[in-house]
């Protein structure tokens, strides 16, 4: 799939592929029979210095920056690989994100060369995470028992902190919340229905990944549904979707999300997208964390359901029929 036609590139008559930092990139993370993909995928390079560059987070295996391209003023988001031993990954991402075309996926904007290595453009998100923006409506008593956690200080001032950070009205009918958050539900469920359909398991979807695009220019936003969309980010686990004969997977993941298959360590495929999405639905209707001091789980790492508040809402079905 082309890239896209607002997509960040460079100079046309210069043919990059056969510049020798791009050669290292490539042979130093793939092997040969994956050159054309990624050929595709370097097709718009940048560098670095042609960027204003602002860091936004940090994990394990890669840093997040916010950039601005110098010439075009287009802002965009920077993931560079912190580990070389991680550089085949990053370029597999790369190649995979070039092939997803989706409203639900983050977009893949194009890539940048630096010291040696590739590392992906993808749209600039303006709503936060989806994990920050449920916290904003986590239930009085979560909030509750945050604010008087003794393993964590920072929590001690937690519903405060709730308040000040909030971009939403703490007041807001609860109505148009629990509108809002099945619109955001069905947001995920219709891009990792496009991610399975092209065989593709994402293997890492929580809340923490799941970014919010907001529609209106505003500086707050309310509650309506149409102004808030929920796009699928964070595809470095992503792999193929095993068949029954293939060898297990490696258990990857965030463990709060992980389906009981990956968790022991067995055979698993894209089913264990659909019990993470059950717990983005757990996180979503009773407005708790996944952490299993709050959203309980028994020694099988099945969800306690009967240990929940009652609902009857289509959220609470939906999660129950995920992670069965």
């Amino acid at each position: 799939m082309p890239l896209k036609e607002d997509s960040i590139h460079t100079i046309s008559d210069r043919n990059y592929f056969d510049m020798k930092e791009i050669k290292e990139a490539i042979v130093n993370g793939l092997v040969a029979n994956s050159l054309t993909p990624i050929r595709d995928a370097v097709s718009h390079l940048t560098r670095l210095d042609d960027f204003n560059v602002t860091k936004l987070s940090a994990g394990f295996f890669s840093e997040v920056f916010k950039v601005t391209h110098i010439s075009t003023h287009k802002v965009m988001v920077l993931k560079m690989n912190k580990h070389a031993g991680n550089r085949g990954n990053a370029l597999k991402e790369i190649e995979l994100l070039n092939k997803l075309n989706h409203p639900n996926v983050v977009a893949f904007m194009g890539t940048v060369v630096h010291e040696g290595q590739l590392h992906p453009l993808l749209e600039y998100l303006n709503g936060g995470t989806l994990e920050n923006l449920i916290k904003r409506f986590y239930d009085a008593s979560v909030v509750k028992r945050l604010a008087a956690s003794e393993s964590s200080p920072s929590n001690k001032k937690c519903y405060e902190l709730c308040i000040s950070q909030s971009t939403v009205p703490v007041s807001e009918d609860n109505q148009k919340i629990s509108l809002l958050f099945c619109k955001l539900a069905k947001d995920i469920a219709q891009g990792m229905k496009y991610v399975h359909e092209l065989n593709y398991i994402h293997r890492d979807l929580t809340s923490k990944n799941v970014l919010l695009r907001r529609n209106v220019d505003a500086l707050t936003t309310t509650c309506d549904p149409q102004e808030l969309t929920a796009v699928i980010a964070d595809f470095g686990f992503a792999a193929n979707e095993p068949s029954p004969n293939d060898p297990k997977l490696p258990t990857v993941g965030s463990p709060y999300w992980m389906a009981p298959e990956c968790l022991k360590c067995q055979w698993y495929n894209h089913k264990c997208d659909i019990f993470s999405f059950g717990v983005i639905c757990c996180e979503l209707n009773w407005r708790i964390p996944a952490d299993p001091d709050f959203l309980p789980r028994d020694n099988n790492f099945t969800i306690l359901f009967n240990n929940l508040p009652a609902s009857k809402t289509s959220l609470s079905k939906i999660a129950q029929l995920s992670t069965n």
